[in-house]
């Protein structure tokens, strides 16, 4: 964890006391975790490394209070700069203090760890010992033996089981037949997991010690031989059943001294807001996403299982997602280009064939676009999806990142990912496989169905207006359902205008539509065009206390503005507000649309109030928020269109503001993807000018681009 708990943690101060009553239920007590070592449980320097990392926890847990002036025992990535400091650490930055300090923290907390799982074999090896030793003697006792129960446990401890290689099942443990096993095999530490995975079994404790006493014989001529790297391309062959493995693997250390590559990324730290737990463990628990979608372990894994097996080799995901992060060793910019670059030297020295090495290679160099793509761009736009299927270049490559994608960010934080996001990653993915399958429908079909099912409903004339008024990428962006909403709507609004008397003409038609599972809202909105239109309904949003996630706008040549926003409301906003959202937003577009109010004073109150409710954890959160604002503006000269990206610390109707100063630099909006995480806020804006007027000069990009830096 990037914010452990030293004191309840794996491998923290409890499982140190932990020991310590080991040693008091056997009867040792008095010389505390001495008292094992004299049992045999542990060795002497096994038991001096324990008493130095129960120290080292001791004095980061006791900075940790000074730090906080209070009892507080996760060392949160708030105060790690603090404690690194304190402490004395080393390294120049402050990032390399914290990287000292928290690899410090993860090799006491590992040594601990390691240390009570051995305990604990050993205690329950007596036990089980004992156990046998008293039903060998009830069976002596008796005039004939018991057969065993079906189904239940054998009378006796059964016979080891001899296999191949000098080893031993027992129990369904794994064990050394001899001490001396790897002395004059190398290889053997390889194979000694790929067994216990085909099998189905679990090393014992002093056969993993035996391993980590016998790593040094794994030398990079015996780590490259054919022998040894075949095996370990089969234990990433075994779909389903890898995570558990590698995880073995790397603890006893073979995985990084097969790939000393993979010891840059030990106990890395990742200062970045997303990430809740270091490089390695993020690695290794990608591995066993992907377990789960080769087991189909949910619907949502099954259909990204689905997907993975119309490649032609699924299983290489698993060496994808090992190397993915390899290059933040060099740091987390550009991470994907080096990890990429030096994934190639590594796949070349394993002798991965070519053709599989250059797709494992492309895609860790764009094992992020995917993700970005969808974050950053409109969906619904046909241009957007040919573009994305230029740069995925394959239909197999764009189902590999699709998968690697979903593992790759639940992997991250079990906050992360969403069904919100879910979605829209598959509807990239179904989009661009569109693409390349040549599977788009033609917009006259779609057309004829519309007529069909609005037959009697709506003129023929209205219809024809319709079709004939939006622009000629509205039916590639819209389903027919949404074509539907939307000429219902329009009939809508032009009835109210008919029997409206004065400003009411001027009042939006609302149509909600909730998902109940993913708490997000389609709210589509048909009124007339005008100048502002985007700011003024955003201002609507923030004031009745919804977020906005995502948007899309089209304008008929007739003066018709069809906007639909993706909304969601946040759950301190449903504690404060009692009218339902559709009604409170309803008032504030009346007042914004009708009665022209600015909402700008409302806005900054509930920011205000929204601030003043948020727990002191919170806030402290908020306040360390590692995020300085960024700001992108571009012309995209073949579109006629500029692109505005704003990555910020998020506040209350930060989307109204920025849409304002659009508007005060003579520019629509045309998409808005807006995404918030852990605080910052990461959106992206295409814009046109308004209606009539050129493209703007560079002069007037940079004014934009220099009054949005003001504002953030």
């Amino acid at each position: 964890m990037q914010e452990p708990d030293i004191k309840n943690g794996v491998g923290g101060l409890r499982d140190y006391h932990v020991l310590r009553w080991f040693a008091r239920l056997l009867g040792k007590e008095e010389r505390g975790i001495g008292g094992l070592v004299h049992l045999g449980y542990l060795s002497r320097e096994e038991a001096d490394e324990t008493e130095k990392a129960y120290s080292q926890l001791l004095r980061i847990r006791n900075e940790l209070h000074f730090q906080s002036r209070r009892e507080d025992d996760v060392l949160s990535l708030e105060k790690q700069p603090a404690v690194a400091v304190a402490l004395g650490c080393k390294g120049g930055v402050w990032t390399k203090q914290i990287e000292e300090l928290m690899r410090s923290y993860y090799k006491a907390a590992a040594g601990i760890l390691q240390n009570i799982r051995e305990v604990e074999w050993r205690f329950e090896e007596l036990r089980e010992a004992e156990r046998a030793a008293k039903a060998a003697s009830n069976m002596a006792r008796m005039s004939r033996p018991c057969a065993p129960v079906p189904g239940g446990p054998c009378p006796v401890d059964s016979a080891p089981i001899p296999f191949a290689g000098g080893f031993l099942l027992r129990r369904g443990f794994l064990s050394a037949a001899h001490p001396d096993i790897f002395k004059h095999h190398p290889a053997q530490l390889m194979r000694v997991f790929r067994l216990a995975q085909e099998y189905n079994v679990t090393p014992d404790f002093p056969l993993l010690r035996l391993v980590r006493e016998n790593i040094h014989r794994l030398t990079r001529r015996v780590a490259e031989s054919p022998e040894v790297v075949n095996c370990f391309f089969s234990i990433l062959a075994d779909a389903g059943r890898v995570g558990g493995t590698l995880a073995r693997m790397y603890e006893s250390g073979v995985l990084t001294r097969f790939l000393p590559e993979f010891a840059g990324i030990h106990c890395l730290v990742q200062r970045e807001i997303f990430h809740r737990y270091t490089v390695d463990v993020h690695t290794l628990l990608c591995i066993r996403e992907l377990d789960a979608v080769f087991r189909a372990a949910t619907p949502d894994a099954e259909r990204y299982r689905t997907a993975l097996l119309d490649t032609d080799e699924p299983a290489l995901l698993y060496l994808v997602l090992l190397l993915h992060d390899i290059g933040k060793r060099f740091g987390v910019a550009r991470h994907a280009e080096t990890g990429a670059a030096l994934a190639d030297k590594i796949l070349r020295r394993l002798k991965l064939r070519a053709t599989a090495r250059e797709e494992a290679v492309a895609l860790i160099r764009g094992h992020l676009d995917m993700s970005s793509f969808w974050q950053k761009h409109d969906l619904d736009d046909p241009a957007n999806l040919d573009a994305f299927a230029q740069k995925v270049v394959t239909a197999q490559r764009l189902r590999y990142l699709y998968v690697l994608t979903y593992c790759d960010a639940r992997a991250t934080s079990p906050d992360l990912w969403n069904d919100y996001k879910n979605s829209l990653h598959r509807q990239l993915f179904r989009g661009t496989l569109a693409r390349f399958e040549q599977q788009t429908q033609e917009a006259m079909l779609r057309r004829e169905n519309v007529e069909k099912t609005l037959a009697g409903e709506i003129a023929t004339e209205e219809l024809d207006a319709h079709f004939t008024t939006v622009p000629e990428r509205y039916f590639e962006q819209h389903t027919e359902e949404d074509v539907v909403l939307h000429v219902r709507l329009v009939n809508q609004k032009l009835r109210t205008l008919t029997s409206a008397l004065g400003d009411s003409g001027l009042s939006p038609c609302v149509h909600w539509a909730q998902d109940g599972e993913t708490g997000v809202s389609a709210v589509t909105i048909v009124t007339w065009d005008r100048e502002g239109l985007f700011y003024k309904l955003a201002g609507a949003f923030a004031v009745s206390g919804l977020s906005i996630l995502r948007s899309k706008a089209f304008v008929r040549t007739d003066g018709i503005a069809i906007d639909t926003f993706w909304i969601e409301e946040t759950p301190d906003t449903v504690k404060r507000d009692k009218l339902p959202a559709a009604e409170r937003f309803a008032r504030a577009a009346e007042d914004a649309l009708v009665q022209l109010r600015d909402h700008e004073g409302d806005i900054r109150k509930r920011a205000a109030a929204t601030e003043a409710a948020l727990p002191k954890r919170e806030k402290l959160r908020h306040a360390g928020v590692p995020a300085t604002p960024q700001v992108s503006v571009y012309q995209e000269e073949a579109r006629h269109r500029t692109v505005v990206g704003v990555k910020m610390p998020d506040r209350t109707g930060l989307l109204y503001f920025l849409s304002r100063l659009f508007f005060q630099h003579r520019f629509n909006i045309i998409f808005a993807g807006i995404s918030t995480e852990a605080g910052v806020a990461g959106d992206t804006f295409y814009l046109e000018p308004f209606s009539g007027e050129s493209d703007k000069t560079p002069e007037q990009l940079a004014a934009l681009r220099s009054a949005i830096e003001a504002m953030v």
